[in-house]
């Protein structure tokens, strides 16, 4: 049996039609697990009418607490051998179920990933800045390690695409308080998994509407991205697999003067932001800098003086971006 756990929180206009998609699965041998993240709208009354009428939905609800805290309990609730995530404003496909456990029983895999869209409201599709490029194949988690450095490395990252064995989860809950909470788990999920069998089928329809986090401006929360990098390089180190958390490192450090001037554009660089930023900066260079060639001895420069000196830094790219100081009260 296949537990799907969907965590939802004031989400009355969409919740409907992601259960309706659930009921319409070709493959029927599921239970839903509806974790009610403290809605104060009629998400939580919309789901409990939907656990009435079809006793495979189940209904928890719980104080607000954030999403990774509402997937937690849902795994700790879970009764099938595979889980699934969906989002309490998402859809997806008839097929997905059948698909993804055919893909996963056919290939003997720890794990089957289905290929997935942005949508708008009205179900167009969202242009992606870099479509994905999913094929049916057979990858191992060390080659899923690999492919969350590239430009499509988002499709790897995603908790709600992929169709797990439970076992996969026996030691990985998500950080409770944090958003970006799938970029903290997707290496430790690769990690777990021997096997992973992908499909180019879309299966996952994401909704971008206005209140979700990949359509909010950037803001200081969104540091647990980087937070999330930093703690990916630790575990792989942790593991072992240096050359793979060297080459995470890299591609961390190559975006930094990228984060640092959102910060600084966004209004909230400060001296705390600094310290934490500058934390993961030079472990993650400590870590790559032997993989920068010659010919680009100049990135050295550029990354030595921003991790070495990171006021001075700050200050040329104020300089360099025509960035003015906040007026003073």
């Amino acid at each position: 049996m296949i537990s799907v756990i969907i965590p939802f929180y004031n989400v009355d206009k969409y919740i409907s039609k992601t259960l309706d998609s659930l009921k319409k699965q070709t493959l029927t041998d599921w239970e839903a697990v509806l974790i009610d993240d403290g809605s104060t709208d009629k998400s939580g009354e919309i789901c409990d009418s939907y656990s009435k009428e079809d006793s495979r939905f189940r209904v928890i609800h719980k104080e607000h607490a954030g999403v990774s805290a509402a997937r937690n309990v849902g795994l700790d609730e879970v009764r099938g051998e595979y889980i699934y995530f969906i989002d309490g404003d998402d859809l997806i496909s008839e097929n997905c179920f059948e698909l993804l456990y055919n893909a996963l029983i056919k290939n003997d895999a720890d794990m089957a990933q289905g290929n997935f869209a942005y949508v708008n409201d009205d179900m167009t599709e969202y242009e992606m800045r870099h479509p994905s490029d999913m094929k049916d194949c057979v990858i191992t988690g060390i080659d899923m390690l690999h492919l969350l450095n590239t430009k499509t490395g988002f499709l790897y990252v995603m908790s709600c695409n992929k169709l797990c064995k439970k076992s996969i989860f026996d030691d990985i809950r998500y950080p409770e308080g944090k958003i970006h909470e799938d970029h903290f788990a997707a290496h430790r999920i690769a990690y777990n998994c021997k096997k992973i069998a992908c499909i180019a089928d879309k299966t996952y329809f994401y909704i971008k509407h206005g209140g979700s986090i990949t359509m909010k401006r950037y803001a200081p929360e969104n540091l647990t991205r980087e937070e999330a990098v930093y703690d990916r390089c630790k575990f792989l180190e942790s593991k072992g697999l240096n050359d793979l958390a060297a080459e995470t490192a890299l591609v961390a450090i190559k975006v930094a003067p990228r984060v640092i001037q959102k910060c600084l554009t966004r209004g909230f660089y400060n001296d705390e932001v600094e310290k934490r930023l500058n934390g993961y900066f030079v472990f993650e260079y400590g870590l790559c800098r032997d993989l920068i060639p010659a010919k680009k001895f100049y990135l050295k420069i550029v990354f030595d003086w921003l991790t070495k000196s990171p006021k001075t830094y700050v200050n040329y790219l104020k300089f360099k971006y025509r960035i003015m100081p906040e007026p003073k009260d």
